[in-house]
């Protein structure tokens, strides 16, 4: 099963890289903001943000350990109904789409794109291109990205990064939506009223 994981780490990198890091740098560069605004509080924001990196953490070692030729089923129990050729070329398909759903949003969102809730230096809000169609097109993509991770390595650990990972961007949003209307008033108001949850 694990026979592309070194695939999957080299993808796992490089989306971490390029949608977290170099992104984040891209907006300090450009602005002296840092975008990440996870807060260290003990509050349900500062909760989902430690949370969220546990959940990256554990993928990024799984996959590690992975390409190193630890082998899965010695890692967690498969689910072996899922282990079928295309089950895992869904998986790849969604894997891509998802990556660039990211991509193409993030360029969108351009100096707006935030990690966390920002009430001091929030950018202007962007609600057209993807954002005319969803109003969390990132989170939809990191959604699809968990989905695809479950189609090419079928097992109780990817189950459960699926599991955690839905509850955290469920909540996140919730929180975010709570937030958004006291930044941007009535226009986030009926942007809302527009333009569906996911899709």
């Amino acid at each position: 099963m694990n026979h592309f994981a070194g695939y999957l780490w080299v993808y796992f990198v490089v989306y971490a890289g390029a949608v977290i890091v170099w992104r984040s740098l891209s907006i300090y560069r450009a602005t002296g903001l840092n975008p990440m605004r996870l807060p260290a509080t003990d509050d349900a924001q500062g909760y989902v943000g430690r949370m969220f990196k546990g959940v990256l953490a554990l993928c990024f070692v799984y996959l590690t350990a992975l390409t190193l030729g630890w082998p899965s089923d010695e890692i967690a129990p498969p689910v072996a109904w899922l282990d079928k050729a295309y089950v895992r070329a869904f998986g790849w398909c969604i894997l891509v789409v998802s990556g660039l759903g990211v991509v193409w949003a993030q360029r969108q969102m351009g100096m707006s794109w935030r990690i966390g809730l920002d009430a001091d230096t929030p950018g202007p809000l962007v609600t057209h291109g993807l954002f005319a169609r969803s109003r969390n097109p990132i989170f939809l993509s990191m959604r699809l990205n968990l989905w695809a991770l479950l189609c090419l390595l079928p097992n109780a650990l990817t189950l459960l990064l699926l599991v955690c990972g839905e509850l955290l961007i469920q909540i996140q949003v919730r929180l975010e939506e709570a937030h958004l209307p006291l930044v941007y008033g009535q226009a986030y108001e009926s942007y809302r009223v527009k333009v569906p949850r996911w899709w």
